[in-house]
């Protein structure tokens, strides 16, 4: 239901002038019923700080913050970094790939993306030679692409956002847009860098202070911050949660 919510302005924009008049009456209705819905929800659980502000905003409702689990001991970290920064996703409009790969385009470093969607063969068709588009790959070469990149390059907002926790249990910073779920799991200065703007500038610009020797990453650092969302983690806080309420 979210994008009857806070992402019906982009959903909008997306669609042709029929489907606009169709579907505001639809998504009102849509939003009603949903909110009827939530009043009969018992009690509420957020994967992050964000949704749980939105769940206050959305269903004048408390929730609590339980972030998901993350597989941490499917990765391993690999200190020697190789010459490229990574971009891992779905390609699609409201995730911002396109920002990444005109930023890299601009400055001619390299980049690897790695995923499929609506945008992948657009993408492909303006891309220069130092931006590879591997659309979806197996998961030991993610794994291995996670482990050996500069730095993961993360554009969009989202609930939570795994991928950034997979690429610091590799040892790898994230540059990230300081919105979401990000500004919950990167600690700027300390396991990636967050900038301002969805736009090419200002993801270039936070390359160039990535790069400018300001910061110092420890790889084992970013591994033990990612464990604090491990799947032990996760069973430990939803297990106090559920014994809690059944105890009341």
């Amino acid at each position: 239901m979210r994008y009857a919510w806070d992402m019906y302005h982009l959903y909008m924009q997306e669609v042709g002038w029929l489907t606009k008049l169709l579907m505001k009456p639809l998504l009102h209705y849509m939003r009603f019923a949903d909110r009827a819905s939530a009043d009969r929800v018992d009690f509420f659980i957020a994967n992050s700080s964000f949704i749980a502000r939105r769940i206050r905003k959305c269903y004048r409702r408390e929730a609590e913050v339980i972030y998901p689990p993350v597989a941490i001991q499917d990765f391993s970290v690999q200190q020697e970094k190789d010459d490229y920064y990574l971009m891992l996703g779905q390609l699609t409009a409201y995730k911002k790939a396109d920002v990444v790969v005109d930023a890299f385009i601009k400055s001619g470093k390299k980049l690897v993306v790695i995923g499929e969607g609506e945008q992948l063969e657009t993408l492909r068709d303006r891309a220069t030679n130092n931006i590879q588009l591997l659309g979806r790959q197996p998961f030991p070469d993610l794994k291995r692409y996670l482990a050996g990149a500069k730095a993961l390059v993360f554009p969009g907002v989202e609930d939570f956002g795994i991928v950034p926790l997979e690429a610091m249990a590799s040892g790898t910073p994230v540059i990230a847009y300081g919105k979401g779920g990000a500004l919950e799991t990167v600690i700027h200065g300390e396991t990636g860098l967050l900038f301002d703007e969805q736009t090419l500038e200002a993801v270039n610009e936070a390359v160039e202070k990535f790069e400018s020797g300001s910061f110092h990453f420890d790889p084992q650092k970013m591994r033990q911050h990612a464990e604090s969302f491990s799947e032990e983690s996760f069973r430990d806080q939803i297990s106090r949660f559920i014994n809690g309420k059944l105890n009341k």
